[in-house]
């Protein structure tokens, strides 16, 4: 009789303890992989995935992009070193991208294409021929019929640089896209920001109306968060009023020592705020407005 009693303890405490630990990893599947605060979502009273534009070259974002100092050069170092393994092309961390396409989204052509010399083909200005082995560049519009090495300095300019792909600097990289969940915990009644990515965008050159900012690669934030950390003589975030305050870039995200506009919250259609107005006015206006509106939401849940 003992030893069947103590069959059926020993049964019921296996049972119980291998219950638990399904549990625990049921509650573990609530967590988002790429959650660095990692609140389950079971309390989440509320949720929303919001984009930030910061722009690293203004003055309220300097901390990040002080010389030889600046956050994508200490991003593109670590995946140098292999401390980051991971990029992908887009925030949604879903589609790894290789390393060589990474640098070659780094690289940019000087002027354009160089091409070979056609005495039939009306070359416009800054149009690039080669000719007997050498680079000439168009100084003239509708430079027809100038053989290059016999109208040099009248047609053409002899240019060995001109086409030639190179490397955009550290300093080209000047803004990031973060993307972060805010999310109110109702357990804490606290309201949180969850970042999950940050991209790196080469902006617009300002001398080029028809010039487009393009993101060059996106990294998961919690792989970063621990690279800053493990990394604090260089993940420095410059405090240039106090030098005896700077922080690491870690602490600085968390402590949102950062200006940067909503430039997409999470919609239907998934669909950033300019595409969403009818005009540039418009989208600045619902910028602010969404702003607003979360800061309200934050209010009333306090208040619920």
């Amino acid at each position: 009789m003992r030893k069947c009693f103590g069959f059926i303890v020993s049964l019921f405490l296996f049972v119980s303890f291998d219950g638990i630990g399904q549990v625990k990893s049921d509650a573990e599947r609530q967590y988002d992989p790429n959650s660095t605060l990692k609140i389950p979502e079971y309390e989440q009273l509320y949720r929303v995935r919001v984009k930030r534009r910061i722009d690293l070259r203004e003055k309220q974002n300097k901390g990040f992009f002080a010389y030889g100092r600046e956050l994508p050069k200490l991003i593109k170092d670590g995946l140098m070193s292999g401390e980051i393994d991971s990029i992908y092309d887009s925030d949604k961390l879903d589609n790894v991208l290789a390393i060589e396409d990474f640098n070659r989204s780094l690289e940019k052509t000087e002027g354009k294409a160089a091409v070979p010399y056609d005495a039939f083909v009306s070359y416009a200005y800054g149009e690039i021929v080669t000719y007997n082995g050498m680079k000439y560049s168009s100084i003239q519009e509708g430079n027809y019929g100038n053989q290059p090495d016999q109208n040099l300095d009248i047609y053409w300019a002899q240019d060995a640089t001109a086409g030639q792909a190179i490397t955009y600097e550290d300093s080209d990289i000047g803004v990031i896209i973060l993307t972060e969940d805010v999310i109110f915990d109702k357990r804490r009644s606290t309201l949180y920001h969850d970042i999950i990515a940050i991209t790196l965008v080469v902006p617009a050159d300002r001398n080029d109306q028809f010039a487009m900012e393009f993101p060059v690669g996106t990294f998961k934030y919690n792989q970063l968060e621990k690279y800053f950390r493990n990394n604090p003589e260089k993940a420095k975030w410059v405090n240039r009023y106090n030098p005896k305050e700077w922080k690491n870039f870690a602490d600085a995200f968390t402590l949102r020592l950062f200006s940067g506009p909503i430039i997409q919250y999470e919609t239907p259609d998934d669909l950033p705020i300019e595409a969403l107005m009818p005009n540039q006015y418009e989208a600045v206006m619902e910028i602010h407005r969404y702003e607003m509106q979360l800061m309200e939401k934050e209010h009333n849940l306090w208040e619920y």
